[in-house]
């Protein structure tokens, strides 16, 4: 008999499941160091003490009180620094009101840049006052107390005038925190930079005249008494350190505080001219120095204004 056949049932083929993808082991975040909190921070450090805006009113009502002070609001200023009612030459007498107007040109800087200034173009300009409250502070110094030594300055106006410009320095560098140092390289191609270089440069000239040779073409080779030369001193200081203001305009402020700048310095020289003309016999043959470098500042600033 024929064996019957079996017939083979297909095998079920087994559904192969695809193969788990591994994920990657998570990586651990490095533990985050807590940075410390603002009052850990300012442990052991100084506080600043003033803003820009506040250190420039305060520099402004002390400029304002001495530029005063020498135009004689508070009696002969002679009497009042010295102690003397005359320094003994009448040119030399006429000084304080130079000096005043020189305290003049510094107010209107800084009400100017506090009108119109940003407040990086009020921390440089804070910076630069530092410096001019410095020289200031060791000048009043050398120059020294009458009771001490044969200095000049009567004693009461000795320690307030380092007492001011102590204070007035440190406030100065706390206004100027976190200000910047402009660049010494400047370009001249604007008619603006130009003018600022022109106006240093009759500055520098000018303390020249007055500061390194003692204003001797101005007082013709006469004999200067103490409180005489401790005045020529002082504004030739005013001088250098105005100049230091114009360059630091060249260098850090924008259209706005330069056109400021040029305005301030047209007033400045036309106010210097009437001086001129009121102290003309006096200065002999440098009067017509005098007239020509202001005419030429004037001009100047109007021609570099007109360009902003």
């Amino acid at each position: 008999m024929a064996k019957r056949s079996r017939s083979k049932s297909p095998a079920k083929k087994k559904k192969k499941t695809p193969a788990k993808k591994k994920t990657p082991a998570k990586k651990k975040s490095p533990v985050k160091k807590r940075s410390p909190s603002k009052s850990a921070q300012a442990v052991g450090k100084t506080r600043i003490l003033v803003s820009a805006d506040q250190s420039l009113k305060f520099d402004t009502f002390c400029r304002a009180f001495y530029g005063l002070a020498f135009w004689g609001a508070m009696g002969n200023p002679h009497k009042k620094f010295f102690g003397v009612d005359s320094t003994g030459n009448a040119l030399c007498d006429g000084l304080p009101e130079w000096m005043g107007t020189m305290n003049l040109l510094f107010v209107l800087n800084n009400l100017a840049c506090l009108r119109h200034g940003s407040d990086a173009e009020k921390k440089k300009l804070c910076m630069t006052h530092s410096v001019q409250w410095a020289v200031w502070f060791m000048l009043i110094c050398a120059i020294g107390r009458n009771s001490y030594s044969g200095g000049a300055f009567v004693d009461s106006e000795y320690y307030a005038g380092v007492a001011c410009c102590f204070l007035n320095m440190v406030l100065s560098k706390h206004g100027s925190e976190g200000a910047r140092v402009s660049s010494n390289s400047v370009s001249l191609q604007s008619k603006a930079n130009k003018a600022f270089a022109i106006l240093t440069a009759i500055m520098l000239f000018n303390t020249f005249n007055v500061g390194v040779q003692g204003g001797e073409g101005y007082f013709q080779g006469a004999e200067l008494s103490q409180s005489c030369r401790s005045h020529t001193t002082m504004f030739a200081s005013f001088i250098f350190l105005a100049g230091m203001e114009v360059w630091h305009a060249c260098l850090g402020f924008k259209k706005a505080l330069q056109k400021d700048a040029f305005t301030v310095s047209i007033v400045i020289n036309l106010i210097f001219v009437v001086l001129t003309a009121k102290n003309a016999a006096l200065m002999g043959p440098m009067v017509h120095l005098n007239y020509a470098l202001c005419f030429i500042q004037i001009g100047t600033s109007y021609w570099a204004r007109k360009s902003l």
